[in-house]
């Protein structure tokens, strides 16, 4: 899929949620990091595929809020919002669950 953005057309690829973008890392800024909340940032990452993460925190029986939403529409900026006790693990455990799921469906489809 393209999307604009600031600096241009950039293509985004499904592979953002493992981490790579065409051999590159995906870049993300934690904006706040309080008592049982976090905020991070992400550069270029599709809003679709936040809010599968996003459902996959909200499968955890401790992640009291989770939300995904732009810094605005033309930035292509994503920042994924959780209230947990420990939020930052909560994050990665829903990536790499979210990572495992699209990886059967891409062998599903092969």
């Amino acid at each position: 899929m393209r999307t604009p953005t600031r600096r241009g057309i950039r293509r985004r690829t499904s592979t953002l949620l493992t981490g790579e973008r065409q051999g590159t890392v995906v870049e993300l800024k934690i904006l706040k990091d309080e008592n049982k909340e976090l905020k991070v940032e992400f550069e270029d990452l599709d809003l679709g595929l936040a809010n599968y993460v996003v459902d996959g925190l909200l499968k955890e029986k401790d992640v009291e809020f989770a939300s995904a939403s732009y810094t605005h529409p033309l930035e292509g900026c994503v920042v994924i919002t959780i209230k947990a006790p420990n939020a930052k693990k909560a994050l990665a455990k829903a990536v790499k669950a979210s990572a495992a799921e699209l990886e059967a469906v891409r062998k599903a489809l092969e």
